[in-house]
């Protein structure tokens, strides 16, 4: 099966790595319209090594989520890609079960690193989709096309909007399409 993953922030990675752990023999693609890997998990670097986290700060949990996703959970805390976090968040309503957690090189690095142990087969940055058919055919504002037998979008509903697809108008999405229109 031939995969096309649209978007390389955290839930497309995080998407690609259960992927590839479930379905190990599929063709995993991954396009993104930026120049590289992050979303809106993105970093803006500083000088003297610094950087600020431009989208997620932290990531909120509980035991029964760690629990369920031990496998990704230990894999990001034991690779030190996530560690607890120590300072309190004020206003935060919070819950006795809740686990924070923060990225020390920027939460990009939770999606480079997610995205290196997916091995996808096939990643292409500054691919910007325009199109998509029901057949399945992905046409690109460049002019490339490619068919796949799956299409995952993780972009945010605007981006989605964009498209040109003739899938949006049935159901949710002709709703959620008429709504921003």
């Amino acid at each position: 099966m031939n995969v096309l993953l649209v978007g390389c922030g955290f839930t497309s990675t995080l998407t690609a790595f259960l992927l590839r752990s479930k379905y190990p023999n599929i063709h995993l693609t991954l396009w993104d319209k930026a120049r590289g890997p992050g979303g809106r998990a993105s970093v803006r670097r500083g000088p003297n090594e610094t950087f600020v986290d431009l989208g997620t700060q932290f990531i909120t949990t509980n035991n029964s989520i760690i629990s369920k996703y031990s496998v990704i959970y230990n894999m990001l805390i034991s690779s030190n890609n996530l560690v607890p976090m120590m300072c309190k968040v004020i206003g935060m309503r919070e819950s006795p079960d809740d686990k924070h957690f923060i990225a020390p090189n920027g939460t990009s690095s939770v999606v480079k690193y997610l995205l290196d142990n997916s091995k996808v087969n096939d990643i292409k940055f500054g691919r910007r989709i325009c199109t998509i058919l029901p057949t399945g055919n992905v046409k690109c504002i460049d002019g490339y096309e490619q068919t796949f037998d799956l299409i995952i979008i993780t972009n945010p509903i605007p981006q989605i909007l964009e498209l040109e697809c003739p899938i949006l108008q049935t159901g949710v999405l002709y709703y959620i399409k008429n709504q921003y229109r």
